[in-house]
């Protein structure tokens, strides 16, 4: 990193102070939250770990706390992804991931082939693993069946046992 300093006032990601471009780069709040004696402490492997136990210790945890919940829970979900399918989830899919950890509403806009059905399936038997409802609404039956197999096939893989059910509706209805 340059020489050259600047201060951000009101942009430290745990208090919302003041804090400087030096501890933006390496991931680290402000001096309020962790001062210069505390930073010898960290290293960059035990970066989120070290920060949080910091934070923690001298009761300054504030919004770090959602930003610790998400990597962690972002750390699992890669892992039970990997599981499930064998090989690594795609960056677009983990942002995909942490816009669900943070509750956003949003649309998965993105070509064929870049793994959008696959995460709906991984990320729903995630989520209903850990206790939520997850609903999928496709419109085609032959959509419902696709994903409804695919859910089966990754949870048989996962030996996971969640209620999955697929509505396919009736033939005479046309609507």
């Amino acid at each position: 990193m340059s020489d050259i300093e600047a201060e951000f006032r009101g942009l430290c990601f745990n208090c919302g102070g003041d804090i400087s471009s030096f501890r933006l780069h390496l991931g680290i709040p402000c001096e309020k939250d962790i001062n210069n004696e505390d930073l010898g402490k960290i290293k960059d492997e035990d970066l989120l770990e070290k920060v949080y136990n910091i934070l923690k210790e001298k009761n300054r945890l504030l919004k770090f706390e959602d930003i610790y919940r998400i990597e962690r829970e972002s750390k699992d979900f890669y892992n039970f992804f990997y599981r499930a399918i064998g090989s690594e989830p795609w960056s677009i899919q983990m942002s995909w991931f942490k816009r669900l950890m943070k509750n956003h509403s949003f649309a998965m806009i993105a070509p064929t082939g870049t793994g959008k059905s696959t995460f709906i399936a991984i990320s729903s038997i995630y989520f209903s693993k850990n206790g939520k409802k997850i609903l999928i609404i496709l419109p085609t039956r032959v959509l419902v069946s696709q994903m409804y197999e695919k859910i089966k096939g990754y949870m048989e893989k996962l030996n996971i046992n969640v209620n999955l059910l697929a509505y396919l509706g009736k033939k005479e209805d046309k609507k």
